[in-house]
């Protein structure tokens, strides 16, 4: 969010930046078009970004660099000391290449939730293995992050990670902010919308978003609805509340 803002910012330019060398993030997986974007503006930069969480100190792993720029979508190889594991829903572990939930193990995974067993082994098992609660998957020794768990989509049997989505709605140039989540469906279970913050000045349509999504995505995954903002709902430290937008979609369902 804070380094598509700063790409935007009127007076960008007038600033003396060369000496910025380095910048990095965490918390949410950066839309390849701003990888390339960041990278363009200022090509001295090495750009990084990493995967990890409270419960193991922040340890997981960790791109940046030409690794970033090669490979946008990953956030990286497992640091020092780190496993990853992706295991499906019976608790084994997938094929490289399969997505499932992604589970971590280091010296610094946490003891456990303070005084609260059961949450403690709901998430911990007894060799020490952290999950997650995140989908993803491992290739050519890189971790590619798909979905939270609770923001996968079930459209009539077909899973859908909104990721993949929402990286193809925010490479369109007159888009400057968007999510997806799943709204119910009487027939299909969920189907997908869009929320799109249009960039200022632009004139964009609900079909040209899906008309842009089309171009690059399975039918499946096409927004059947596309909501126009002028701000989407974020937290203080920069982190999208999708929650909200469900809230509010669920609020809509019961009054109609």
């Amino acid at each position: 969010t804070q380094f598509g803002r700063l790409l935007r910012h009127p007076d960008v330019d007038s600033y003396e930046l060369s000496s910025v060398l380095t910048v990095g993030g965490g918390g949410a997986v950066f839309p390849p078009e701003l990888v390339r974007e960041l990278h363009e503006r200022f090509p001295r930069v090495r750009l990084g970004n990493g995967y990890g969480m409270s419960e193991t100190v922040g340890l997981g792993t960790q791109t940046g660099g030409e690794l970033f720029v090669t490979v946008p979508e990953s956030v990286g190889p497992a640091l020092p000391t780190v496993e990853v594991q992706i295991r499906g829903s019976d608790g084994f572990v997938l094929a490289e290449g399969e997505i499932g939930e992604i589970y971590l193990r280091s010296p610094s995974v946490f003891l456990g939730y303070w005084d609260d067993p059961a949450a403690t082994r709901a998430v911990l098992d007894a060799d020490r293995w952290y999950r997650t609660g995140d989908f993803g998957r491992v290739a050519g020794g890189l971790l590619f992050l798909e979905s939270r768990r609770r923001d996968l989509i079930l459209r009539g049997g077909e899973n859908i990670y909104p990721i993949e989505i929402e990286n193809r709605l925010v490479e369109h140039g007159d888009i400057e902010d968007a999510a997806v989540i799943g709204v119910t469906d009487g027939e299909l279970g969920q189907v997908v919308k869009a929320f799109v913050v249009r960039r200022a000045g632009a004139d964009l349509s609900g079909e040209h978003v899906r008309a842009w999504c089309a171009g690059a995505l399975a039918a499946f995954k096409v927004p059947v609805s596309v909501e126009f903002r002028d701000a989407l709902p974020y937290t203080e430290t920069g982190k999208l509340l999708k929650q909200q937008l469900e809230a509010e979609e669920r609020a809509r369902g019961t009054a109609g």
